[in-house]
């Protein structure tokens, strides 16, 4: 790849990573309305990318046809699962946020079984989708959150934890901007997902 288009993915990744933490702090500070418009909107974004990467498996020359079927099959009953989540009551988001992250595993674990030792564009590919992964469990969790501010007891911890998680997502692009400063596209993917990783931590000790 060219230098100019390095540096023009580097940039365009960076902006992504930066909008995506500010999401993550806008939609902790807003109600539960916006709560369910803005994990329609995550819905939105993630789903094309899902099939995007379902589509691209089954041109690897590392899978093996049954090893690519079981992928895009997995990858498929995730979006059918991602395509009916609504954000109605805690309990039901709950449960439908545990078939996903099952769903989530499974793939993950295929993903990793058939492209473990894999290179080049297959390995980039597994890294995009593991990432894909983190991001929507922690869109889940957000969502969650919001739910869980209705009760004293979690807005209790919520405002005990609202000093730490902000200082952790501006750390977070802190990293980013040294990463993008740097040009380094391996650097910025290792920060993004472990400042992904540190904030859904911090997200599932509300619960």
């Amino acid at each position: 790849m060219p230098e100019s288009n390095i540096k023009d993915t580097i940039r365009e990744k960076a902006a992504e990573l930066r909008t995506r933490l500010d999401e993550i702090w806008l939609q902790l500070n807003l109600g539960e309305m916006e709560a369910a418009d803005w994990l329609e909107k995550q819905k939105e974004r993630i789903q094309p990318l899902l099939q995007k990467a379902e589509e691209e498996l089954n041109y690897l020359q590392e899978l093996g046809s049954e090893q690519g079927a079981k992928l895009s099959a997995l990858l498929a009953d995730l979006r059918q699962k991602l395509a009916t989540l609504r954000v109605e009551t805690e309990d039901k988001l709950k449960i439908q946020s545990a078939e996903i992250e099952k769903a989530i595993h499974s793939a993950e674990d295929a993903l990793n079984e058939a492209l473990s030792g894999a290179s080049g564009r297959a390995q980039s590919l597994r890294e995009e989708l593991k990432n894909l992964f983190a991001d929507i469990e922690t869109s889940l969790d957000t969502a969650r959150v919001r739910l869980h501010l209705a009760s004293q007891e979690i807005a209790q911890k919520w405002e005990s934890s609202k000093t730490e998680l902000q200082k952790l997502i501006a750390e977070g692009q802190s990293k980013i901007e040294a990463a993008l400063s740097d040009e380094n596209l391996e650097k910025l993917k290792t920060e993004a997902s472990e400042t992904l990783k540190q904030v859904r931590a911090r997200l599932k000790a509300l619960f």
